[in-house]
């Protein structure tokens, strides 16, 4: 029984990933929009070998302002990141607010609003924020493995973008919590350092300073 829920729910997920631009539920849309259209193994910019990127670990301790444990219903996850490292909703708990951002390796404006949301990641940090990605489409269908390729993918595409900050990949918990009413792709939302869900649910791409804006009024928000 619960092989087949899995198998329901990872699914739904790569429809999501391979079919972004069904807008229907989402809360505000962005300016950049949602695309239909596929980013083939081909398109991905080859990223170079000295590409960095922020373990969990260094995540959980960067910035301030955030709470000692976060207890918050969206806290209660399980999930790894691209290096395979466990991961968990303790990254909250170091943050006074961290952007979730759940995309896809073939969704055009996802891959095109990354180096801003590593901006924000990096210029934000000091004010106890940071940003969590999300890949959709990096588990296999039975939610039993790893889609070696997609992976690869998903890879290339956070070293090619600059995109520092912590990725996770989707488990039963990470799509019950986070990816459930997710429609389209990117889609965006904010959680408290105690894993409380914040603000409101932003599907689209925006720019680094539409963006700002609303990070700034939330950590204002959040005091």
């Amino acid at each position: 029984m619960k092989k087949a829920v899995l198998a329901a729910i990872f699914a739904l997920a790569m429809i999501f990933t391979l079919s972004c631009g069904n807008g229907e539920g989402a809360a505000e849309g962005g300016s950049g929009g949602t695309e239909t259209s596929e980013l083939t193994g081909e398109n991905h910019a080859a990223g170079g070998p000295d590409a960095k990127t922020e373990t969990l670990a260094q995540s959980n301790g960067a910035g301030s302002g955030g709470s000692d444990e976060a207890t918050g219903p969206y806290a209660a996850f399980e999930s790894l990141d691209l290096d395979g490292e466990p991961a968990s909703g303790d990254i909250f708990a170091g943050r006074k607010l961290t952007m979730v951002n759940v995309w896809g390796t073939r969704c055009p404006y996802c891959i095109m609003e990354m180096p801003d949301l590593a901006k924000l990641h990096s210029d934000y940090a000091e004010q106890g924020f940071g940003v969590l990605g999300i890949v959709s489409n990096v588990v296999s269908l039975d939610g039993e493995s790893i889609e070696p390729d997609n992976l690869d993918a998903a890879r290339e595409i956070v070293e090619a973008t600059g995109a520092i900050y912590p990725n996770i990949v989707l488990t039963e918990s990470v799509f019950r919590l986070f990816v459930a009413d997710v429609g389209a792709l990117p889609t965006t939302f904010f959680i408290d350092g105690d894993g409380n869900r914040v603000g409101k649910t932003y599907l689209g791409a925006r720019s680094y300073d539409e963006w700002a804006k609303i990070i700034e009024a939330l950590l204002e928000e959040l005091g």
